[in-house]
């Protein structure tokens, strides 16, 4: 590693007086999250916590992680050792992230997705036991509650991992879920309004199976998607326009 991208190791409650980008990358050890990492354009800086509501024998081994955020306003979900999804949040300190905490339960090692519009709006997707996509929705001045996926009953594969996006359409609520289905092909679901609700996209063909999805929407008209793809584990892009 580079000299200026040697880790710089602060403590939560000391802050560097400066604005990073809002970038995170979660360690376990002993299924114990111990640092979380963000950097600025000319260095990268590693915060270390140990949150005291989340013990090892809390975290279910090789849990999925998903985080969001605003800023430095950021919420992290994991699963527990019984199945629940726990948030632990950041608020100028960590907070949270023990069993009172739990916005939903999963199957056991069931993929966490997660996606949010300024924390204003958040999503979680997971798996119940019988491999139906779920989501878990958060809006502001009402919390938590369950979100209209999961009564569309659409069934993947047991080890489809999931990706999500809000799609970047101003004050609108435009998700995109991708997941693989049991022929390993990776589905598009979309929800574009109230009255269509959640419906059936593009299949965008065949992956390697528990392929790793990931998606992104970084302007009003295009989306990207990447999962790897047999007999190679090259990722395909995929760009769709309004």
């Amino acid at each position: 590693m580079c000299d200026r991208l040697k880790p710089k190791v602060y403590r939560w409650s000391d802050p560097p007086p400066f604005r990073t980008i809002p970038f995170l990358i979660l360690d376990f050890k002993n299924r114990r999250i111990i640092t979380i990492h963000t950097y600025s354009i000319t260095n990268l800086y590693t915060f270390t916590f140990l949150p005291n509501t989340m013990s090892a024998s809390d975290i279910i081994f090789n849990t999925a992680i998903a985080a969001v955020n605003n800023n430095d306003h950021l919420r992290v979900y994991t699963q527990d050792t019984n199945g629940g999804i726990r948030e632990s949040l950041y608020e100028g300190k960590w907070q949270n992230g023990n069993a009172g905490n739990t916005i939903v339960t999963a199957k056991l090692g069931s993929p966490i997705a997660a996606t949010s519009k300024e924390l204003k709006e958040i999503r979680v997707y997971t798996l119940s036991t019988d491999n139906i996509l779920t989501e878990t929705a958060y809006s502001a001045g009402r919390g938590w509650y369950t979100g209209d996926l999961g009564a569309k009953k659409f069934v993947v594969a047991p080890y489809s991992k999931i990706a999500a996006t809000f799609l970047a359409t101003g004050s609108s609520l435009q998700l995109r879920v991708y997941a693989q289905l049991p022929d390993n092909t990776i589905q598009e679901y979309g929800y574009d309004s109230a009255s269509t609700g959640w419906v059936k996209q593009t299949n965008l063909g065949s992956a390697v199976a528990g392929s790793s999805i990931a998606t992104t929407s970084f302007n009003i008209s295009s989306l990207s998607i990447r999962y790897p793809t047999p007999p190679t584990t090259v990722s395909k892009l995929y760009l769709s326009r309004n």
